[in-house]
């Protein structure tokens, strides 16, 4: 049951690590992109609209990183919930 366990936690580990790594990763691309193509195409980018934009941004990928801690506490609650099941 502890080989199960470690197993099912290494496992909830490096796919929380990787959403965490990967959300990261991806934080400034967007916002980048989006701005360079409004700057590229000649228009003005107004701080207004750079802040707005941004917190929207951020308002958005937020649920991503805490969908990647709730993976992991589900492998914990799994392997605990096996645990009770077998004493």
């Amino acid at each position: 049951l502890r080989a199960r366990e470690v197993s099912i936690l290494k496992r909830m580990g490096a796919l929380q690590a990787s959403t965490v790594s990967i959300v990261q990763a991806g934080i400034l691309l967007p916002p980048m992109i989006s701005f360079l193509a409004v700057i590229g195409s000649g228009n003005t980018l107004l701080p207004s609209a750079a802040f707005t934009a941004l917190s929207l941004y951020y308002g958005f990928w937020l649920p991503f990183i805490m969908l990647g801690a709730g993976m992991n506490n589900l492998g914990k609650a799994v392997s605990a919930f096996e645990r009770l099941r077998v004493l």
